[in-house]
Order: C-alpha cells, then structure tokens, then sequence
C-alpha cells in the first residue's frame, strides 16, 4: 500500500515525475510518461501536460515506458485533449504498450487521439 497517507506534495513530487519533457522544438514538444500513473496524482500530471500547450507545438507523449492509465488519468488525457484542441494543438500517442494500448482502447482515447507504434 505505497499511496496510503501521501501528503500533496509527494503526490506532487510523483506527478513531476511521471511527467518528463524529452526535447522541445523546433517541431513538437516530446514527453515521457514513466510508471503506472495513479488517480491520486492525475490531476496534477493533467495540468502539467496541459501547461505545455503554452508552446504552441504538437506533442507526441512517448508512452513506451508507461506501464499503466488508471481511469483518473485517462480522464487527464481526455483534459488535455480538450484543451489542446482549443489551442488547435495535435497530441499524439506513441508505443503505448500492451496495458496502456488497452486502457486507450476501452476509454476510447485511441479514437480521440493519434496512436502510433513510432518512436516519438
């Protein structure tokens, strides 16, 4: 039980964490999400990846490493995908794994968003 009694700032710390810009520019903005992204730290992974539509680039989120969406961060993503849209911003997926490719699937953000097997 690793996420019982997490103050907000661990679960802020984990949330920084989870999300790691890989290269910015010149032509889109490359982000790793690592590890299993809990509910307890969604939102705040949500607003960090929405903070950087400030850029103004399409961002390809590298999902190769990340080994879980639980359904509050699925809903992020779906925050995002909203928001990246009224900033007329392309998000795409890339190598999402077996798990990631299957909570992509049955949220139904494979439909809402790119899904590639290419190397972000």
């Amino acid at each position: 039980m690793p996420h019982r009694n997490r103050t907000d700032r661990q679960i802020a710390q984990d949330a920084r964490s989870r999300v790691r810009v890989v290269r910015q520019g010149p032509g889109a903005v490359v982000v790793a999400l690592p590890g299993r992204i809990a509910n307890e730290e969604a939102e705040k992974v949500g607003r960090l990846l929405i903070a950087l539509l400030q850029a103004a680039l399409p961002v390809r989120l590298d999902l190769s490493l990340t080994t879980g969406l639980e359904t509050g961060a699925q809903a992020a993503l779906f925050r995002l995908l909203r928001a990246a849209g009224q900033a007329s911003v392309t998000v795409t997926a890339h190598r999402p794994g077996p798990a990631v490719r299957a909570a992509l699937r049955t949220s139904g953000l494979d439909r809402a968003m790119t899904c590639t097997d290419q190397p972000a």
